[in-house]
């Protein structure tokens, strides 16, 4: 959690625009993807993964779409360019993802696959910086070995078999 919020920059003067509903709401979507992965290696694994991953796209499409309806697409989007663009988004931040999570997850164990999303915000931050000379500080940076300290020392105990009881 540390070092998730100082990668995120919360820490570097972003915390006075920080709302609580938005709070609630990054809350929330933490819970859902938690709930995702885990359903990813344990739901319907013997599904074939090229149904799966649309099938889960698509119920999270309708999600997105009952609790934001899309009435500005009607009302204010500019056509020219709209659709490429939104294909581009739609393939690459959603279905390809989606799809190699759906074969790669029943493979692997729930809790190596909850390291892997986690490591979502570093790649993020890493691809921010390399592509659009986005501007990392120090802070984000400690945060981003914070993660992957977490994530390497939570991989080493699970093959170590290192457990703690609390």
């Amino acid at each position: 959690m540390i070092g998730a919020i100082c990668a995120a920059g919360v820490l570097d003067g972003q915390l006075a625009q920080l709302s609580p509903p938005g709070i609630v709401l990054g809350i929330g979507s933490a819970f859902s993807h938690a709930g995702t992965l885990y359903a990813s290696g344990k739901v319907a694994t013997e599904v074939n993964p090229w149904l799966r991953g649309p099938l889960m796209a698509t119920g999270a499409l309708l999600l997105v779409l009952l609790l934001f309806p899309p009435v500005f697409v009607v009302t204010e989007v500019t056509w020219n360019g709209f659709w490429p663009l939104a294909l581009a988004i739609g393939l690459l931040g959603m279905f390809v993802p989606t799809l190699c999570f759906m074969f790669g997850a029943p493979r692997i164990s729930t809790g190596l696959a909850t390291l892997l999303g986690s490591v979502q915000l570093p790649v993020s931050i890493l691809l921010a910086w390399l592509a659009f000379a986005e501007p990392i500080s120090v802070l984000q940076s400690i945060g981003v070995g914070f993660i992957l300290a977490g994530i390497a020392v939570a991989q080493w105990k699970r093959e170590s078999g290192v457990h703690e009881h609390f």
